[in-house]
């Protein structure tokens, strides 16, 4: 995945295709990596290695915490509701707004089912 001109020239295998894509797993995955970026800002680093970055994280997590007895509330509405609501997102999340909601249009995109004009979304400001 890192190089990305090996990706772009890769042969694909359209045997894969026939599976599809779950778009309302991508909602939930892309909410969830958002969440995730988020608890490690507070250190900048991929793990929390020593004791002040895990409560760091920990103090962060926070914002995740399922109800008791609800199970885990990252749902497909959670997750359109959290890109839909990108403002406030951004700032539960310290999160780049821009970043959440340009995810949130490539979820749309990829909802949508309707043919999608790949040109249009590279020039996207």
């Amino acid at each position: 995945m890192y190089d990305l001109l090996k990706v772009a020239t890769r042969v694909e295998n359209e045997n894969a295709f026939k599976y599809g894509l779950s778009t309302l797993h991508a909602w939930i995955r892309f909410m969830e990596m958002i969440l995730h970026i988020s608890y490690n800002l507070g250190f900048k680093k991929w793990s929390a290695t020593t004791p002040e970055n895990r409560q760091l994280k920990e103090d962060k997590k926070n914002i995740d915490k399922p109800r008791q007895g609800s199970g885990n509330r990252n749902d497909g509405n959670t997750a359109r509701r959290f890109f839909q609501n990108y403002q406030c997102s951004a700032e539960i999340t310290e999160i780049d707004e821009e970043l959440i909601k340009r995810l949130y249009v490539i979820l749309q995109t990829m909802s949508s089912g309707l043919p999608i004009n790949a040109e249009k979304l590279v020039n996207m400001h």
